[in-house]
This record gives C-alpha cells, structure tokens and sequence, in this order.
C-alpha cells in the first residue's frame, strides 16, 4: 500500500508538468504555422500554448482577436537558451494586462528575447507591468538581428537596462512604433529603449517618464556605435544621475531630425536633448526641454567628447552649479558644434560652451537658420513665421490650427466665429479662411471640425489666463497676491511686474522686472514690495508660460487714491464708553 502510495506521491508532479507542457500542443486557435497558414491566437490559452510550447518558436503566428492576459502568470516567449526566431503578427490587435515579475532574471519581456530573423509587427500591449534583474522591455526584453514594426506598449517597466518598448536592440531594424510606459531602473534606461547597438529606430517616440541612475534618456539611456536614429521624438520626464538626457543618456552614435521636451533633472552630463555626447554624431535635432542638474548641464547637450553636433537648437530653461550653459555645458577640444543654437531669453543662459545664442524673436525667423545654411525645404519648416520655432519637416500640421496655439480647440472655434461669412480675405480675416477661397464659411468650418482637439506632437504651451486681480482692475489693496490660471503644458511661470506698460511689455529674463521663475500660480507682492505699492498708481504685469516659452498678456490694475479712515466705532466725541472697547473704523480708500 505505501509502494503504491509513494509511486502517486512521486508521478503526479512528474504527469503535471508533463501536462502543462503538452495540454495544449498543436491545438491554439487553427493554423499550421507556416507562412500560407500560420498558427492563430485568439485567448489567453492560446497565449498559455506558446508560452509553454517553445518548440513552436520559429514558427508564424497570427492576433485574431483582442486578448486579456490578467488572469495567466505570463513568463517570456523567447528566452536565453531558446530564443524566438518566429514572426508574430499583431493584425492590429491588442494584449492587455500582462504582469511579469521576475526580478532576478534577464530577458524580460512579453517577448524575452527574440533572435535572428525574429519579426514582431502590429502588436499594440497595454497596462503592462514588468520587472526583471537586467534587459527588460514592455514589449521585448532582447531583440537581435530582426525586426519590430508598428507596435506600441503602455504600463510600466523595471530593471536595468530597460526601455518602455524594448530592453536591448542589436541589429535590428525598429520602425513606426511608440511606448507611453513608465520606465524605472538602474543603468541604461530609456523611455523607448534602454540600449541600442548597431541598429536602425525611424519614425517612434516615448511620453513616458523615465528614472535611473547612468545613462538615463527620454527614448534611448544608451545609443551605442553604429546605431541610426531618424525622425523620432520624446517627451517625457527624465530623471537620474549622472549622463541624463531628455532624448538620449549616453549617445555614440547618429541621430537625425530628432525632438525632445519635457524636465530633465540630473546630477552631472545633464541636457535637454543629449546627457553625455561620447563621439556621437547629431544633426538637425532640436530641444525644448528645461534641464536642471549640478555640473555640465545645458539645453541642448549636457557634456561632449570628441562629438559633433550641427544644426541643432534648444530653448528650454537650463540651470546648475558649474559648467552651465545654454546650449552645450562642456565638450573637449576634439568636439565640434556647428550651426546650433540657442535662445538666450527662454534659457536664463547668456553663454553656453557651443552655439550661437539669440532672442526670442530671433529664434523666430527664418533668416536666423537659413543664413547658417539650414535646409527648410526638405529638413525643416516654420509653422508660423515670426511667431514659432523651427519644427521638423515629418511634424503634423493641422489646418484647423487657425490661433497658432499648436493645436485645434475652442481658441481656434473663437477666431472662426469671431470672423464668420467675412469675405475678401486675407485682409482682415487674419487665419480664418483656412481653404483660402476667399471668405470664412462653412468649409472652413469642415476644416476646423475635422481638426477638432487634435495637437502636434510636441505640444507648444498656451498662454495663461484670468489674472486676479482682473485686467483693469481699480481699487486694489497695497499689497495684493496675484495670480492666474496656468496654461496648457506649462512647467514654470516667468513674472514680470513694473509700473511702466512699456517696461513689462518688452522685457525678458535680465530685465529689471523680471521677478522670477516659479511653479505655483500666485505671486505675492509683499515678497519685494514690503512696504505695498504705492497709492494712486497703475500697475503692469504679465505671465510667460515657460516649457515652450509663451509670451503672456500684460495686465494691469490700479491703486486707490489714498483717503482718511470713516465710519470710527465709538463714534467721535462718544460719551460714558466702556474702557475695555474694542475700536474699529473703515478703511480709507
């Protein structure tokens, strides 16, 4: 009897395991796997087949429908010892909740590691949530020699050598894909990718933030020798130690018509676009990041070494300790930084280790760039002349954008009927004839209709609103708290405050009523005015909206005249009053 009952004891988890390697062995959802008919996933069991049936790994496969992995402890299709070699195609479909947590192990991914030949496309994975040790991605923890094409990951990601879409790219070609994960970990961390090497990312971007500690970029921590980057972007909040970059950490390598914005924050080799430009090649890029770190930190590259960057701009806010400047912190003698520049006034920064540096207004025109030999025929473009700066030829325009706000919403609704069934445009229609055939009419309502609260990519940031005190305000108090309502995208608040329109109206950053940069919406003017504004005067103030510099209205409001105290309780010349009363009066004006 305990023969037999030891033989249970010892066969069941051998006939268990067994089972959970062959229960679902060939059956998935139809298909043989082949190119003509490849195998079809349409649930979560067919999920639980692959990732248990590893000998299907270089077969093809099918998305036939949306699946939800929330209930499956899901561990990677494609690891160390036997990779994935198949092709996956997503056929726009999406797998939803995937946690993985495997914290000691490497290749973490809902792909761990995918080989030579390896092709994932139009795959779209949601809310995942994923850590491993080392190489760890959203989507793929390890891709070599293969391709990844039209796929997306959102959730959140963990480890080392991490990105929102994928840990490690070695020789493969990335290409129309984005990541909106949150990305945490050690070294090498990125918003799309954590480390790249020898291969090729067109046309994606990451909105995600992103914290490490070395190497530590908005879409790339590390951008190693000979990877090609083009036209991609990133905007989400970076934060690290040391070689932090809004797009890139660490690059030794080329990016091209590339874009970065958001906060970068960072102790040394910090920059709006580039923490650490180590022999790295970047062109036609550009930054609007606002960067704070220690040492070497600047708008648009932190430190460089024997690098080259050409025409190139930022214009975020940049501050630090040592070696701060408005373009590039610090680079050596064997770096070269050609055609770049900067924009003095939304910076705070009047030098910088590279660039040339210009006002706001300057950044603004055309002549600016195409007098250093910009191509803004086939490279870049200005979406509004004079009142923007240059953008990347691929960045969408939308008709509808009649405000000039970078996006189509009620300002722009605003503008349309403020000019509605005028004819003879231009004149005096301003933007609102947006199909250009004479007069505001219902087509170009179509038009605005068809727009409606779309925004580019890269988000300008709208002016602020509702001052309090209100414009033209009378009888304010000598020492008022002002304030407003933020605009759109705003990170800081630039305030100016002066009793002269003309003072407030043109001033930047090193005018003597510029009063500071702040993140809260109120100002309080007892902090440099202690003995209150002075009776019977009009003051002037105004609010520029800083992560994109927006340049604000200039409001005013103005003191009462001054007068003597009414209304005095006892009343004067009162008789048999108490001698504990408490004396109270009006308020002169």
């Amino acid at each position: 009897m305990w023969r037999k009952v030891a033989f249970l004891i010892i066969t069941l988890p051998i006939a268990l395991s067994f089972f959970a390697a062959s229960a679902w062995a060939g059956t998935y959802s139809g298909g043989s796997g082949t190119s003509g008919d490849p195998y079809r996933i349409a649930d979560a069991d067919d999920w639980q087949e692959l990732m248990v049936t590893s000998a299907d790994w270089s077969k093809r496969f099918i998305l036939i429908a949306d699946i939800d992995l929330a209930v499956v402890t899901v561990t990677p299709v494609g690891i160390s010892s036997t990779v994935f070699r198949g092709v996956f195609d997503g056929s726009n479909h999406v797998i939803r909740n995937v946690t993985i947590n495997l914290p000691s192990t490497s290749y973490v991914g809902l792909f761990g590691y995918v080989d030579f030949g390896g092709q994932i496309k139009n795959l779209g994975v949601e809310n995942v949530n994923i850590t491993g040790s080392s190489v760890v991605g959203g989507l793929v923890g390890y891709s070599y020699d293969g391709s990844i094409t039209s796929c997306y990951s959102t959730g959140s990601v963990s480890g080392s050598t991490a990105g929102g879409l994928i840990g490690m790219n070695k020789f493969c070609t990335v290409t129309s894909c984005y990541s909106t994960a949150s990305v945490t970990g050690g070294s090498n961390v990125g918003g799309f990718l954590g480390h790249g090497y020898n291969g090729s990312i067109t046309s994606c971007f990451s909105t995600g933030p992103v914290s490490g500690t070395n190497s530590v970029g908005g879409f790339v921590g590390f951008d190693g020798t000979p990877t090609m980057i083009n036209s991609c972007y990133s905007t989400g909040t970076v934060n690290g130690s040391s070689d932090v970059g809004g797009f890139v950490g660490n690059n030794e390598s080329t990016i091209t018509s590339c874009c970065s914005v958001g906060l970068v924050s960072g102790g040394s080799r910090v920059g709006g676009f580039v923490g650490y430009n180590n022999t790295g090649y970047i062109t036609s890029c550009y930054s609007m990041a606002s960067v704070t770190g220690n040492n070497s930190v600047g708008g648009f590259e932190g430190s460089g070494f024997s690098c080259e960057i050409t025409s190139c701009y930022s214009t975020g806010f940049v501050s630090g300790s040592s070696s701060v400047g408005g373009f590039a912190g610090s680079y050596d003698s064997w770096g070269v930084i050609t055609s770049s520049f900067w924009d003095t006034q939304t910076s705070g920064q009047a030098t910088s280790a590279g660039g040339d540096g210009k006002t706001t207004a300057q950044m603004k025109m055309e002549s600016t760039f195409t007098s250093a030999g910009w191509n803004f025929s086939s490279v870049w473009k200005m979406l509004r002349p004079n009142e923007d700066y240059p953008r990347l030829i691929w960045q969408e325009i939308f008709p509808g954008d009649i405000a000039g706000l970078y996006g189509v919403d009620y300002e722009d609704l605003e503008e349309l009927v403020a000019h509605w069934l005028q004819s003879g445009c231009p004149a005096g229609c301003e933007d609102a004839d947006i199909n250009g055939n004479g007069s505001v009419d219902s087509y170009d309502y179509a038009i605005l209709a068809s727009d409606w609260l779309n925004f580019y990519m890269l988000t300008n940031v709208h002016p602020a609103t509702t001052p309090n005190p209100g414009d033209g305000a009378t009888g304010v108090v000598r020492k008022p708290v002002l304030s407003w309502t933020a605009g759109a995208n705003a990170v800081y608040h630039d305030v100016y405050f002066g009793a002269d329109f003309n003072d407030v109206n043109d001033a930047d950053v090193f005018s003597a009523v510029y009063q500071g940069r702040q993140s809260s919406t109120s100002w309080d003017s007892n902090d440099n005015y202690p003995d209150g504004l002075a009776l019977g005067t009009t003051y002037y103030w105004r609010i520029d909206e800083v992560g994109c510099a927006t340049k604000g209205d200039v409001w005013h409001f103005s003191l009462g005249t001054g007068g003597p105290a009414s209304n005095p309780y006892p009343t004067d010349q009162a008789a048999n009053v108490n001698p504990n009363i408490t004396l109270a009066w009006s308020p002169g004006a």
